[in-house]
């Protein structure tokens, strides 16, 4: 029993394209891999897929992609998302857009650490602090968790404390305000721990 029987995969570059259709063709899966040329989800017709995977680019791309496809979805699919960043954007954007988040996975190869989201149609309601960490992640907390959230707790201190030495400005102070805040609830998080 095959685990994927049909894919489409969508390329939005000629080059990359190519390259996947001659790959395709030499190992002779003309029949069950579909590769289209496309932006986003455009190479699909509505409802065409049940699982739509969505990797290698940053969360906002991703968002981005889902949101001028939506209309391609018929919330019966299943998303698996892999943003190298700005993740706890796309929970926002999955969470506006009535999604839920069913599973999650963190990962690392090569020294970079990624984050897999797998989401269907339905209701959630995160915390500020389940947006940021993942709601399965911060429960698990692994390993690579730790270590992710730790060097990101170090790169807000940094932060903080350079603007802690620039110019007091309305505005820097503001946003000084909200890393302090942010920084407060990952550490009041992961003393628990």
């Amino acid at each position: 029993h095959e685990l994927v029987q049909k894919a489409i995969a969508g390329e939005v570059v000629v080059g990359p394209f190519e390259s996947a259709l001659s790959q395709v063709n030499a190992l002779t899966l003309g029949e069950q891999i579909d590769v289209r040329l496309g932006n986003g989800l455009s190479v699909l017709a509505s409802g065409e897929a049940d699982c739509v995977t969505i990797c290698g680019m940053g969360g906002s791309l991703i968002t981005q992609i889902l949101a001028e496809g939506k209309h391609k979805l018929s919330g019966n699919e299943r998303l698996v998302l892999q943003p190298n960043i700005g993740e706890e954007g796309l929970r926002r954007w999955l969470q506006l857009n009535h999604w839920q988040i069913i599973r999650e996975s963190i990962v690392e190869e090569d020294e970079k650490i990624y984050e897999i989201i797998v989401a269907e149609k339905g209701e959630m309601s995160l915390s500020e602090l389940e947006m940021a960490l993942g709601p399965h992640l911060m429960l698990e907390h692994s390993t690579v968790f730790r270590r992710k959230w730790h060097a990101e707790m170090n790169h807000l201190q940094q932060i903080i404390d350079q603007m802690s030495q620039s110019q007091s400005t309305e505005k820097n102070d503001e946003k000084k305000g909200l890393l302090q805040q942010r920084f407060a609830m990952l550490r009041e998080f992961f003393a628990t721990l």
